[in-house]
């Protein structure tokens, strides 16, 4: 069933949208929980805006999503355990935000991934052993706990 969904002042189709780039857009606002509605959507680059609040947990819905990028905004909050769902993602970059909380283990059910970009925020405790899970894994950057890095 299409549906039309308003993200950011702009109109897209539930049934034929792909592409959702909006990259240095000087986008300043929330999060839209409104995204999850485009289950079509392959490819999300929201970086180098001022998008705000939390990751929203309806990305999960987006099962098709091969990138999500929105590195370099003012994103908070933990990432969402739906995460996991997004099984075909092969590049996840996140950094230079105000991510916080734990890497949620169900970043090891991402087992087409590629790029994890994750430093410049403030997560917390270890990284999850799920991780070697992760043998596609060509470009990891990671910080947790005092901004410690982690290159592969």
């Amino acid at each position: 069933q299409t549906e039309i969904v308003e993200i950011f002042g702009s109109d897209y189709n539930s049934s034929d949208t792909i592409n959702f780039f909006n990259s240095y857009s000087e986008i300043n606002d929330l999060f839209p929980s409104q995204i999850g509605l485009l289950t079509l959507l392959e490819n999300i680059d929201l970086s180098g805006n001022q998008i705000k609040g939390n990751m929203p947990t309806e990305l999960g819905r987006l099962t098709f999503l091969l990138e999500l990028k929105f590195f370099s905004n003012q994103v908070s909050g933990g990432i969402p355990t739906q995460i996991g769902q997004l099984t075909q993602l092969t590049d996840f970059s996140v950094n230079d935000n105000h991510i916080s909380g734990q890497l949620p283990s169900q970043i090891g059910c991402l087992v087409a991934l590629q790029i994890l970009h994750i430093n410049s925020n403030s997560l917390t405790g270890t990284i999850p052993s799920q991780i070697n899970k992760l043998t596609n894994l060509t470009d990891l950057y990671v910080s947790v706990l005092f901004h410690f890095f982690l290159y592969f």
